[in-house]
């Protein structure tokens, strides 16, 4: 009876290992299959009949002269430009950079014309206060001109807004119009820049019906 049993449970042992075999076998088939195997192939195939990327062409020694030639144009353009606006600085430094300098004794001359003006309605124009006060006036004006200041002259001119301040308006029987015609306060350059405008009177001429105005009252008397 035992002998028996144990005949029956080697028997199931033995048709399971079969079944387990079996499954296994299959299973291998199915992983090399050959629509697997021949896609496989034909990938590997894409890809080994893949073009290599085309490298860049070489310039030849032709072109590479003729590209550093034109960085070396460039680059003494360049060195040109640099020269020549560093000049144009240092002279606009040199003859502009007493501008405050110069704005600010502006009115030391203003001064001295006031006692110029005084020393004449004083001491009349032969007096030797009114000489002294010229001379340093002169003094003063030539040492502002050596640094490039002047004094503007704009009486008799036409007025120019850009270098003129109009500060009244006085009627005039002749002359030009917008003509300046008194100088209150006097103007300054530096070099070729408007260091301050001169304030100005403009003679503006009467108008021809103001003309006929005063004929006629000249005639009536």
């Amino acid at each position: 009876m035992g002998d028996s049993n144990e005949r029956g449970m080697l028997e199931e042992t033995s048709q399971e290992v079969s079944e387990e075999s079996a499954q296994e076998s299959k299973g291998g088939d199915e992983a090399l299959a050959p629509g697997a195997v021949t896609e496989e192939l034909k990938e590997s195939g894409e890809t080994a009949t893949d073009e290599p990327e085309e490298s860049e062409a070489e310039p030849s020694p032709e072109e590479v002269i003729a590209d550093l030639e034109d960085k070396w144009k460039r680059a003494l353009a360049e060195l040109h430009n640099v020269r020549r606006r560093s000049e144009e600085e240092r002279r606009s430094a040199t003859r502009y950079g007493i501008s405050s300098f110069a704005r600010d004794m502006l009115s030391v001359c203003d001064n001295l014309g006031r006692a110029l003006d005084a020393a004449r309605r004083e001491s009349g124009e032969n007096s030797e206060l009114l000489e002294g006060i010229s001379a340093i006036e002169r003094e003063l004006l030539d040492v502002m001109g050596r640094h490039g200041v002047r004094r503007m002259e704009p009486l008799g001119e036409k007025f120019d807004p850009n270098y003129h301040e109009a500060v009244f308006e006085a009627g005039a029987a002749s002359g030009d119009f917008d003509e300046v015609a008194e100088v209150a306060q006097s103007g300054y350059m530096i070099g070729d820049r408007l260091l301050r405008p001169a304030r100005v009177g403009i003679a503006r001429a009467k108008s021809k019906l103001m003309q006929e105005n005063e004929a006629g009252e000249t005639n009536d008397e």
